[in-house]
């Protein structure tokens, strides 16, 4: 993913997908009927397409076990980024982007990267705990939004 690299992650990453549920239909029906009464008792369906995992491999090997948690933040983020530009170019729109403390498990070089990325296009608001990890010195079209009376709680959005 060329968005993983221009985020800063060095290797290789692919996407993959593990599936939870058999994809041949009479089997599938067969394990849904099976686990049935259990189902019903705990009052949720353990066996489907939605017990699956999607698991980013860096060079071959799984980012979950072997990267850091800023590794696999970014990893994350390439893959928000990527599915927002699938989504514009399919419908010619941008889509609004909230992205909710992630800058805490990034250091300041992928924190850059990052807020230089996301404000070539379209909309994003970004929250921190911490004033100084959005970046946006360099940034146009920035906003500081008050949370409160005193000016030094500001959250910045880029």
């Amino acid at each position: 993913m060329e968005i993983a690299k221009d985020l800063g992650l060095a290797g290789e990453l692919e996407l993959s997908h593990r599936p939870a549920a058999s994809r041949d239909p009479d089997e599938y029906m067969a394990d849904l009927d099976g686990r049935f009464e259990t189902d019903m008792e705990r009052g949720f369906t353990s066996y489907g397409p939605h017990r699956g995992d999607f698991l980013f491999l860096r060079d071959r090997r799984e980012i979950k076990t072997t990267g850091s948690q800023g590794e696999k933040r970014t990893a994350l983020l390439s893959l928000l980024l990527a599915e927002r530009e699938l989504i514009a170019s399919r419908t010619g729109n941008v889509p609004l982007l909230l992205l909710d403390d992630v800058m805490s498990e990034l250091d300041s070089q992928r924190r850059r990267l990052l807020t230089e990325r996301v404000s070539r296009a379209g909309q994003c608001v970004i929250t921190a705990t911490e004033f100084p990890h959005v970046p946006t010195a360099d940034l146009r079209d920035t906003e500081l939004i008050s949370l409160g009376s005193d000016s030094s709680h500001k959250l910045r959005v880029a």
